[in-house]
């Protein structure tokens, strides 16, 4: 496989490992979790990572719908064989109430006991703890301060609960050589700053003030990514167009540069999400997820003043000028045929995650009492794993065409 994995060894995650993601509703939504795996698919196409998502709606320190956090370990994690287990608890344990000592205290004896349910049944499994997503204090309009309104509507006070109760988790992680990792605080400034730039669809970032959109599950998905060490670049290749040489290209391989143009295959792909949707669009720009965690930087130099035209594979992704080409652009932005690679790449991650959690909670979970369970659960899962390998091949970087034309 035409990899380059010099980069991977400071990646927190190998070949072979099994990450399971516990939690609550907002894990259950399948989002952040499905962003993380296709940027790991298309990032490292040579891991073989599989994905596990056990989110439970209305989960707690103390459990939930799925039982206690014994009976969770147990049921839902140990089975899996984990070797990284993430842990995001934290919006349901306040209950919705202005800081109360009380419950601070109900968390402090019940979240250790997550963790060490989770470590009994699954020794080998590394931990990171993160701190929930914020309650949006920031981007809707506010009913009475520091007191629930009736009915049910965004008040100003429970994400400064939430940020102090998170501590917890921050806490832990570092008495259990564990990681801790923040959705809350890098979310909360996202937020700030698109209530200033666009603030009716700031609000649509969390809609409902506890369960984020697209938009917040990818800069959630950056925090873990960062924290794990992701290898932010895609490729850069530098190219000079009076000289024809090729200056520099790192994680890429350039070949038969001739009149602007050349072939190039790539390590990697880019990540994509979904580019059509405005307020994931909004997120991202604010909180600068493509220039981040996201770098395919094209450079080209010495270009006679004027437009150009790039393409790949014959099709026109970008109209530049000579002075941008020469700062350097970001693919990652365009719509090229690499970004529609990796598009295909997180439609089968998110067939793949539908059809394993519809296998472990609808058919293992609430309906083991059916005579037919256990043979539909394996079908399931089989097909789960077609598509997991699918996902993996199509992930494999392909041999791309580029050419640049003034016009």
């Amino acid at each position: 496989m035409i990899l380059a994995m010099s980069f991977a060894a400071a990646f927190a995650l190998n070949s072979g490992d099994r990450v399971v993601f516990y939690g609550d509703s907002i894990t259950e939504q399948r989002l952040y979790t499905t962003y993380v795996e296709a940027f790991v698919t298309t990032r490292y196409p040579g891991l073989d990572v599989h994905f596990f998502n056990r989110g439970w709606s209305g989960d707690a320190s103390w459990g939930g719908g799925g039982g206690l956090p014994s009976d969770r370990a147990r049921l839902d994690v140990a089975p899996l064989k984990p070797t990284q287990i993430c842990v995001m608890l934290g919006m349901n344990d306040g209950g919705y109430v202005p800081y109360d000592s009380k419950i601070e205290e109900a968390i402090k004896e019940w979240y250790p006991k997550v963790l060490d349910a989770l470590s009994a049944t699954s020794p080998r499994a590394r931990l990171t703890l993160i701190r929930t997503s914020p309650w949006d204090d920031f981007a809707h309009s506010y009913a009475s301060v520091g007191k629930p309104p009736e009915p049910w509507a965004p008040w100003k006070g429970y994400n400064d609960s939430l940020q102090r109760y998170g501590l917890i988790a921050k806490n832990e992680a570092e008495k259990r050589g564990g990681q801790f990792v923040d959705f809350n605080q890098p979310l909360c400034d996202v937020l700030t700053k698109a209530a200033q730039k666009d603030p009716s669809s700031a609000e649509r970032i969390i809609p409902d003030s506890i369960h984020p959109g697209p938009g917040g599950h990818l800069i959630m998905a950056g925090c873990l990514l960062d924290a794990w060490h992701a290898n932010p670049t895609v490729s850069a290749v530098v190219i000079n167009a009076k000289t024809q040489v090729v200056i520099s290209s790192h994680q890429a391989k350039v070949s038969n540069l001739k009149n602007l143009s050349w072939s190039q295959i790539d390590n990697c792909l880019p990540f994509v999400a979904d580019p059509n949707d405005p307020v994931l669009h909004l997120a991202g720009s604010v909180g600068m997820f493509d220039e981040l965690r996201n770098r395919e930087m094209l450079t080209i130099q010495g270009l006679e003043e004027g437009t150009y035209q790039l393409s790949i594979d014959r099709h026109v992704v970008a109209t530049l000028s000579s002075f941008e080409l020469a700062g350097g652009v970001n693919l990652a932005a365009f719509d090229t045929p690499i970004r529609q690679q990796a598009h295909t790449v997180l439609d089968l991650v998110r067939k793949r995650a539908e059809i394993q959690f519809t296998a472990w909670r609808t058919i293992q979970r609430e309906s083991s009492d059916a005579k037919s369970s256990k043979a539909a659960y394996d079908t399931l899962e089989k097909l789960a794993e077609e598509l997991h390998q699918q996902s993996r091949a199509a992930a494999i970087p392909k041999p791309r065409q580029f050419s640049l034309k003034r016009v």
